[in-house]
């Protein structure tokens, strides 16, 4: 039996298909090969960086970031929470024109709003009778928040007076606790959920002057104390009295080394070294932080691991971005990197804005998005004017996953160019007009294109799903008429 003539219609998915392939496999493979060229930077990264944080915005919602909490329980906190330092993050590395576009202030206002309202709701509702109320995690998030807030210019008085006694609040709860960690949740205490805790005191400290109890002094003793025997890293998780509970992992170490370059620089330098000499592994195609220590056979995966592959946990390496970065390891930021911009999944719009995981996970990108930005608040605040951008230089190896990339994007090019082409044989020697419903297909077809083109969020993979589903459409029942003419030929010579 002779192939189904191709329709107009199958041409031109063909033709777009094509095209949109190229679309995304020029930059995707530009990504790979130097992933710091879509991060900040004083020329076309930060560009990119901006729209990539425009682009977030709107998907903002309300319902969106609650449904973060599926992926953890604090979930929707981290959601506002870390867009929001990666808003300070741009702001603090921003030039004046840059800044004025972002408009950093009033965005941050509106996440504190939204973080407060999460006080009585699950999970830190179970929190109210702590100090302080909601929990460190809650409590320490959104003070950091509000001193982002007034680094990035704002001049509310509630949000600055706020952050006076809410500060004064939790450098109080750390020296009278019996060490200076405070709970999670009722008799829960991780250290590193104390982190943007005491990154709000030390910025207190320089934004409005001293007068608090010395908790930050008092954290570097006791984390120099209390480290790890085998490992000689901070211990994930400790009772009320210090007592260790749990050894170190590397999603609560990446997390605390993001954090504690602005208030423990020389400590964090020490720990991050150690961190990165034995945490780190590398299998060529693939590299991040472990999870677990090496050697620890008792650890799995929980909400707060994510996948581990080969001891490399997900939420370790994703953190270890931020961490790499502020701790001055450019090689270790840009392989990062690679991998998520290989196995990320990215995708723009028409309006420019990226996406990664085909937007269908909202927290992920925002934490990309800050760690990839993270930058000391500390420079700021000694010169507010100052663009804080660090040139991190020093590629890494990445030869493998460029390889990856343009075979890829070889492969996925010939394919879509090889199935126009022969469609467009197959078209040329039919000689024959389409049917009336290809002519439907075929406009079908053009409105989904015009769709897509005139609205700037519709991505690539949301204009091909219609598309696709009209060709099969149009390919099923133009098979059926190849198998039925043979049988009306047949039936006329029988005749």
């Amino acid at each position: 039996m002779p192939p189904a003539p191709c329709s107009p219609g199958g041409l031109l998915v063909r033709a777009v298909l094509f095209l949109l392939a190229a679309w995304f496999c020029v930059p995707w493979v530009m990504a790979v090969a130097d992933p710091a060229a879509l991060g900040p930077s004083p020329a076309a990264g930060m560009v990119a960086a901006l729209r990539q944080l425009h682009g977030l915005e709107p998907r903002l919602t309300a319902d969106a970031a609650r449904a973060m909490n599926q992926l953890f329980p604090e979930g929707e906190l981290f959601t506002y929470s870390f867009y929001g330092y990666a808003i300070v993050n741009l702001h603090l590395m921003g030039n004046e024109a840059e800044r004025r576009e972002l408009q950093a202030a009033p965005k941050l206002a509106r996440l504190i709003a939204r973080i407060e309202g999460l006080r009585g709701a699950p999970p830190f509702a179970e929190n109210a009778t702590l100090t302080p109320e909601g929990g460190i995690i809650f409590a320490g998030q959104l003070n950091l928040l509000r001193a982002g807030y007034l680094l990035a210019g704002g001049e509310a008085a509630t949000i600055r007076e706020r952050f006076r006694t809410a500060s004064s609040e939790l450098a109080h709860a750390f020296v009278d606790a019996p060490v200076p960690a405070l709970e999670s949740y009722p008799g829960l205490v991780w250290p590193v959920d104390s982190i943007c805790a005491l990154a709000s005191l030390a910025h207190y400290e320089r934004l409005i002057g001293g007068g608090l109890p010395p908790a930050v002094e008092a954290w570097q003793r006791w984390t120099t104390a209390s480290l790890d025997a085998r490992t000689g890293m901070p211990p994930a998780q400790i009772t009320g009295a210090g007592l260790q509970v749990e050894v170190p992992r590397g999603c609560a170490l990446s997390w605390m080394l993001a954090f504690a370059p602005d208030f423990a620089p020389e400590l964090s330098r020490r720990l991050y070294d150690r961190f990165r000499r034995e945490w780190w592994s590398d299998y060529g195609l693939v590299a991040g932080f472990r999870e677990w220590p090496v050697g620890y056979a008792a650890g799995g995966m929980d909400s707060d691991t994510g996948p581990i592959i080969g001891g490399i946990g997900a939420a370790a390496t994703g953190f270890g971005l931020a961490a790499s970065r502020v701790n001055g390891d450019s090689r270790t930021h840009r392989r990062i990197l690679r991998q998520i911009e290989l196995f990320g999944l990215p995708a723009h719009d028409t309006s420019g804005h990226k996406t990664y995981f085909f937007g269908a996970v909202l927290l992920p990108e925002i934490l990309i998005l800050w760690g990839r930005t993270v930058t000391p608040w500390v420079a700021a605040i000694a010169d507010p004017l100052a663009p804080t951008s660090t040139h991190l230089a020093g590629g890494g190896d990445g030869g493998l996953q460029v390889g990856v990339a343009v075979t890829a994007s070889v492969v996925l090019l010939l394919g879509c160019a090889w199935s126009a082409v022969s469609c467009l044989r197959r078209l040329a020697g039919a000689r024959q007009w389409p049917t009336g419903f290809g002519y439907g297909v075929l406009a079908g077809h053009v409105v989904v294109i015009a769709a897509w083109l005139g609205f700037g969020w519709l991505r690539w993979f949301e204009a091909m799903a219609p598309m696709l589903l009209l060709e099969c459409v149009e390919a099923r029942l133009a098979a059926h008429r190849c198998r039925a003419a043979p049988d009306a030929a047949g039936r006329g010579q029988l005749a």
